[in-house]
């Protein structure tokens, strides 16, 4: 099963209100969250809603197991096309034989060099080529008293 097709399945017992409020914890528009719900039929799931619903579910983003819910945090895009790009200098690839041995254009490989992740499809594509996991690059969010916790 695809990573659209497992995160279809999560979604599908949610119905209504309780549609609403996984939208609301997640905090993703809710266009992105229906066809996060549909399985992306025709246009793929934007990453980081993608990320964050899965946080929120509590399913793994990739294989669908079982993890604990955590709170949705934002993709660190800047950091993950860091990631791609070393690692394809390290490898000594261009972009057209990187994006060939990921399985995606060598166009939706140079935007996310250039921070712009929009599919998680092709976010997984590109962590498999990494060796990285997608929640590897999203930002741990906080609260106020745990903050404080630290600092102390």
């Amino acid at each position: 099963m695809t990573p659209a097709a497992i995160l279809a399945a999560a979604m599908k017992p949610y119905q209504k209100a309780a549609f609403a409020d996984l939208i609301a914890r997640a905090g993703v528009p809710k266009t992105s969250a229906w066809r996060a719900r549909a399985g992306a039929h025709g246009r793929p799931t934007r990453a980081e809603h993608h990320l964050k619903l899965c946080a929120v579910l509590g399913i793994d983003p990739v294989d669908g197991h079982a993890i604990s819910p955590r709170p949705p945090a934002p993709l660190i895009a800047a950091f993950f096309a860091c990631a791609v790009k070393g690692n394809r200098f390290l490898k000594g690839h261009n972009i057209r034989h990187a994006a060939k041995e990921m399985g995606i254009s060598s166009t939706s490989l140079s935007r996310i060099e250039n921070g712009d992740v929009r599919s998680f499809d092709c976010m997984w594509a590109a962590c498999r080529y990494v060796g990285g996991h997608p929640f590897d690059y999203v930002t741990r969010e906080t609260s106020p008293e745990t903050r404080r916790a630290d600092a102390a």
